[in-house]
């Protein structure tokens, strides 16, 4: 892999790729590193770049390194960024203070909601209510059957429906 076909991808995909490391863990510092050590191994030829990169490759790609990066023995250590104070990406900007903050705590109570869910869980949610992927995007990304994805979707929505108190237990 070239450094001008990095440069493209990370042209072409940068806001998504940090977007779905950074509500997979939670943490924009942590988003950053993981997707940068992407765009290195990349660099470095470690890791192998297909000739027309789908989104679920992408995804595919983000959730492995974010996976690696939650069992690294730095992060196993405590390193740990600060945590993120709102999920900017859910938040849309009201007319008034009083909006912003109800809108800021209720995306804080949302991220960390997400966060409760289990790895498994947490995947499926974000990919289809977030970044809108469809059951087989997610099946490929996830590897896993459309089944499989549909059955976690549904429980990761019902906790997160619990936690809110939208759903009887």
């Amino acid at each position: 892999m070239c450094g001008p076909q990095v440069a493209a991808l990370n042209h072409a995909h940068h806001d998504v790729l940090f977007r779905f490391a950074r509500l997979f863990l939670g943490n924009p510092a942590d988003a950053e590193e993981v997707v940068q050590d992407i765009y290195v191994k990349l660099l470095e030829q470690r890791a192998a770049m297909p000739q027309s990169v789908s989104r679920p490759w992408l995804y595919r790609v983000v959730l492995n390194a974010c996976r690696d990066y939650r069992n690294s023995w730095w992060q196993r250590r405590g390193k740990g960024s600060v945590e993120m104070s709102a999920l900017a990406i859910l938040v849309d900007a009201g007319p008034t203070p009083e909006v912003v903050l109800l809108e800021q705590e209720r995306a804080a109570e949302l991220r960390r909601a997400l966060q409760q869910l289990p790895p498994r869980l947490r995947a499926p949610v974000i990919l289809r209510d977030v970044e809108g992927l469809s059951y087989e995007d997610i099946a490929l990304t996830l590897d896993c059957s459309i089944g499989t994805v549909s059955s976690r979707l549904n429980r990761g929505r019902r906790m997160l429906a619990r936690t809110f108190g939208e759903e009887k237990p």
